[in-house]
């Protein structure tokens, strides 16, 4: 998969769990691998296939960024 394809799954798993009425912060970092994610540590290694996006949420707008990819 995609680095671009890798973050619509981690942002579509966020802004599922995210309640609905937020407008500011709620800062989570998701690992994804393109059909699983979960809420990791910023220190999480991600396995091979995987990243990690940094994402939260500004002015009702959900932002998201590449933090790590794996290496292999």
């Amino acid at each position: 998969m995609t680095i671009l394809q890798l973050s619509k799954h981690a942002q579509s798993y966020y802004d599922r769990l995210k309640a609905p009425s937020l407008a500011q912060g709620w800062e989570k970092y998701v690992a994804t691998d393109g059909t699983t994610c979960l809420f990791v540590n910023s220190n999480y290694e991600p396995q091979s296939g995987e990243a990690v996006f940094f994402l939260s949420t500004r002015n009702r707008n959900t932002m998201c960024q590449l933090y790590k990819i794996s290496q292999s």
